[in-house]
């Protein structure tokens, strides 16, 4: 149970920083005589540095064992609340949150690893639940943490009196907890070349599939969480407290949906559920901004937020068995084509916005989710005994 808690820890410390630097962007460009459009491209760069980082992390992940590999990244948020709190210029600034981007490209993947190695598989579903739920349990927290703390003692305790103890106590615990691995490599069975791991999990038919699923579902559901609240604010007029309010709503049923979505996946079975669940989630991104009723365009966006949420547990239990021997690896790929699908979903999603309006983001980006489906549907064999 302790290990569990640490990696829940770990999960809750992973997105501070990104919460803090969101909610502050205009005090802290202010401090720097800067303007919030320059400020932030760190948020744009501390996401490419996920993406390349999560590419590197396989490689790594052949040297080093899982639990160094987590302990790397915690160290990186530790460094980066640190340095972000103490920044005296925007480059400073710049450099140290990118630390963030090192600590969400290995958390994420070397926890699902960890739960692997560590977790029976009759409660490998329930906990994996619990350690998706941790990263929007911090945002359900951290908002209203931040701005208290900011507001009383300035922008730079909100890095130092939350995010910093967060990472600490996340790093302790792991230390203390998670038992020592003397296999070399994530994986602890694959000792082979990057280049050769790469290859058999890209000609793993079903292996790819999962990664293909990830980028499309990140593609859609980034654009989707992007343009939420400025669509509401535009389209219903609602006011920054409301959108604000709903949106931490949404943010709070996911973390539920999360919690006791390994109760689902007992249920229904890995690949039914996250097969279901995705395509109704794409239904319902689909109607969320094409309905003309605020209060079933709600519906329709808490609705969605809940199925994602089944999604991701079924589709994390089922892409942790595509290549047993290759898990690190392969979670690290996951984790470098959920990057590439925000990325792509951010640029997607401004395209159609430019081009059609608000209406047009949730039925373009929903059908993608019900694409998405249908190749799990078809392709992906979840391969558990």
């Amino acid at each position: 149970m302790l290990i569990v808690s640490s990696l829940v820890i770990s999960s809750i410390a992973t997105y501070p920083n990104y919460f803090a630097t969101s909610l502050l962007l205009k005090d802290i460009s202010e401090s720097f005589a800067s303007t919030v459009g320059v400020l932030g491209l760190i948020q744009s760069a501390a996401s490419m540095v996920t993406l390349v980082f999560a590419l590197i992390l396989s490689a790594l992940s052949l040297k080093l064992n899982a639990r160094t590999l987590l302990l790397l990244g915690l160290g990186s948020l530790v460094a980066s609340s640190l340095g972000c709190g103490l920044a005296q210029s925007v480059t400073m600034m710049s450099v140290f949150y990118a630390l963030t981007g090192v600590g969400a490209a290995v958390i994420m993947p070397m926890g699902f690893t960890l739960v692997s190695q560590h977790i029976a598989e009759n409660n490998r579903s329930k906990v994996i639940g619990w350690f998706i739920a941790g990263t929007t349990f911090s945002g359900i927290i951290g908002l209203p943490i931040v701005g208290f703390i900011a507001d009383r003692y300035g922008w730079r305790m909100a890095y130092l009196g939350y995010a910093l103890p967060l990472a600490v106590l996340g790093l302790v615990l792991s230390f203390a907890t998670i038992p020592e691995s003397h296999e070399k490599g994530a994986q602890g069975e694959a000792k082979g070349k990057m280049l050769d791991n790469y290859w058999l999990i890209l000609r793993n038919r079903s292996a790819c599939s999962c990664l293909v699923t990830a980028v499309l579902v990140m593609t859609a559901w980034s654009a989707a969480d992007l343009y939420s609240a400025a669509f509401y604010r535009d389209r219903f007029l609602l006011s920054l407290t409301a959108t604000s309010l709903l949106l931490t709503t949404t943010s709070l049923f996911f973390t539920v949906s999360s919690t006791f979505s390994g109760r689902f996946v007992e249920r229904f079975g890995r690949k039914p559920l996250a097969v279901g669940a995705i395509f109704i989630a794409g239904l319902m991104v689909v109607s969320f901004t094409a309905v003309p009723n605020l209060y079933a365009s709600m519906a329709s966006r808490i609705l969605a937020s809940i199925f994602v949420s089944l999604f991701y547990n079924a589709k994390s239990n089922v892409t942790l068995e595509q290549v047993p021997q290759l898990r690190g690896t392969m979670m690290s790929l996951d984790q470098a084509a959920t990057g590439l699908g925000g990325a792509i979903g951010a640029a997607l999603g401004g395209a159609v916005f430019t081009l059609y309006g608000y209406w047009a983001i949730g039925p373009i980006h929903g059908l993608i989710m019900v694409l998405a489906s249908l190749i799990f549907k078809a392709l992906v064999i979840d391969k558990a005994k």
